[in-house]
Parts: C-alpha cells; structure tokens; sequence
C-alpha cells in the first residue's frame, strides 16, 4: 500500500520504505533495484526515471530523492517490478513538500504583506528584493521573517528603512544566520502604536461623529464657510456659503422673506 511522506521543498531527502512478497504476507527482503522499477511524477507531470535506485537496508529499504527531485508541492514515486514474474507487490511514495511558496505546505506566509526573495545583498542589515509593493510606506514599520533555505532557521527583524525606488530594505539588526541571495524574507504588519497626527486625522474622518452623515471634518468645512467665507445671493434669497480658500461652494440655502431658512444643501468634500 502506498506509503506516505512530508519533506522539504528542494532539500535533498531519503525515505525508507518496506516491500511486500507477492502474497502479501511477508517481507520482501531481497529486492534488487533495476532501471525503471522506481519512476518520479512531479505536480501530476510526466513519469521519468528516478536519478537513484532503492538500497536495500536489510528488512527495509532506502531511496535518495536528489535536491531537483524535490522541487514539487506533490510528488509520487512508483516502485514497480518490471520483471515476471514479480519479485514484489507494487507500491509508491506519496510525497507532500513543505517550506516554500511552491510546496504543498507553506506555514509562513499567513498574513504576510510580502512574500518575496533577497535580489542583493550589501550586508547583513541592507539589501535589495526581487519584488516589492508600489506603495512606498508599505513595508514602513513592518517586521521581516528571515528563512534559512536549507534548515528552515528563521529570525525577524524590524525594517527600519526602505526604498521603492530601488527595492532596498535596512532592518534593525542581522537575523541570525548569513544571509543569501535567493533567500526567502516575508514582511509583516507590527502592531505598533499611531502617532497623534494620525488619530487625529482618524478622528477627523470618524464616520456619524457629529449627526447622521457628518464627520467633525465635515462639520468643521461648513462652519468656517458660514463663520469666514465669502457669501452671495443674499438679495435673491439664495445666500450661498463659500469655502475660505478655493471658493467652493459649502452652503446652498433657500430662504424666506424673513430670511429663514428652508432648504439648505451641503457640500463638505
């Protein structure tokens, strides 16, 4: 029956497996490895020949799946006696990958802002990605998860500058392993604390914080137009309320002979 696996996208692996006699009983335990008996599929491509044969480890076995081999999310390896009558039952390696974007299994980027590769590098704090976000303030105050390709090692940092004109990235301190080009860095939002200009502008745009529909900045527009701008159409009875600077038209009102008003439109954009 077909034994299962989870291994590292593009690391080297070797798995150990056991066959059956043809009754199904009992070990086989002799087998002896010939040119096609193990075949390799990659992500349901096609079937090639595997770059090593089974070993024979005494009850068990061994097969050494190279680097390349290993470069898929699903991987099947048939072991199949191609000789008659069979020296043992078929059976097959079924492969899950785990570790890189491409693998069946990716527990790293859940959440990430970013998920990329070092292009460059100047040293351990400062170097370039192969792929960045348009918006310049976007890896600003992020953290950035370093993974060591091969071991999985991983360390974050804080980005404590970056450049979208040229793709470069400083962090607070190296991670701690040596870092390479090819290399994969995700980055994610920190939860770090907003300035006061920024509540304030949150405040500012609070959604029904004065009356339904009206924000404090909202309010604050049409306030200033009827306090300090400019007015028109006053003779008509269609006085007209206008912004301080730029002239736009904050107030429009319809208003009786006694200068009441009746109908009033706003615009606060």
């Amino acid at each position: 029956m077909p034994q299962f696996f989870r291994r590292r996208f593009g690391v080297a692996a070797t798995f150990n497996f056991t066959l059956f006699k043809i009754d199904g009983v009992d070990f086989r335990t002799d087998a002896v490895h010939a040119t096609g008996d193990t075949k390799i599929m990659k992500d349901e491509g096609a079937e090639t020949d595997t770059d090593n044969g089974f070993v024979d480890e005494g009850q068990t076995y061994s097969l050494l799946a190279t680097a390349t081999e290993m470069e898929a999310a699903r991987i099947v390896i048939p072991i199949v006696d191609l000789t008659g009558p069979k020296a043992w039952l078929d059976d097959a390696l079924i492969i899950e990958t785990e570790g890189n974007k491409a693998a069946q299994h990716d527990m790293w980027n859940v959440g990430a802002l970013l998920d990329t590769t070092i292009a460059a590098r100047t040293n351990q704090t400062i170097f370039t990605i192969s792929e960045a976000p348009d918006d310049n303030e976007a890896l600003l105050n992020a953290s950035c998860l370093f993974i060591q390709n091969t071991s999985l090692d991983f360390s974050f940092r804080d980005v404590t500058a970056y450049s979208q004109a040229t793709k470069q990235v400083t962090v607070e301190s190296g991670p701690d392993h040596t870092t390479v080009n090819g290399q994969r860095v995700l980055f994610f939002q920190t939860g770090r604390v907003a300035t006061a200009v920024e509540n304030a502008l949150a405040l500012l745009d609070l959604i029904d914080a004065i009356e339904t529909g009206i924000t404090p900045r909202g309010a604050l527009r049409v306030m200033l137009a009827a306090a300090a701008g400019p007015s028109t159409g006053h003779e008509n009875s269609a006085p007209k309320y206008l912004a301080p600077t730029g002239g736009k038209e904050r107030i429009a009102a319809t208003t009786d002979e006694h200068g009441n008003r009746i109908e009033v439109t706003r615009d606060v954009t």
